[in-house]
């Protein structure tokens, strides 16, 4: 499988699109009333989180999903789950994803936790960019 796009942010929200390798759609066939009833899911695994989301099927070969929101910025693993009606749930492939910073939400935040918004209105771009950068609390 492939995943596109391959990293989010910590709030996820974005629409991930699963490219199934021969081998999953090969797996996924099997009779052709399973086939219909045949679900995919993606379980994301991190160091501290686990979250499992629902798939919809595009194509013959492409699945979509949201991405969920993770709690630290990582690498997870992911993993594609079939599961059929009355049988067991099988795991099909695994891709690395990455949870990363939003920077620019951050100094969004970051601006309207620490200034009032009439300061907000008198400052242009350049003073609201040197200012954060002097006071963002870097680690």
């Amino acid at each position: 499988m492939k995943l596109n796009p391959q990293q989010a942010p910590l709030y996820g929200e974005c629409v991930l699109t699963v490219q199934l390798d021969d081998g999953d759609v090969c797996r996924a066939e099997g009779e052709e009333d399973e086939d219909e009833e045949a679900e995919f899911y993606l379980l994301f695994a991190g160091s501290t989180q686990r979250h499992l989301t629902s798939t919809l099927r595009v194509s013959h070969v492409t699945l979509q999903a949201v991405c969920p929101a993770h709690d630290v910025c990582e690498p997870v693993l992911v993993t594609l789950c079939l599961a059929r009606p009355g049988g067991p749930v099988d795991t099909q492939s695994q891709e690395t994803f990455c949870y990363v910073q939003d920077l620019a939400l951050d100094m969004a935040h970051f601006l309207l936790d620490n200034i009032s918004p009439q300061e907000a209105l008198l400052l242009d771009d350049e003073q609201s960019v040197r200012g954060w950068i002097r006071t963002w609390p870097w680690p």
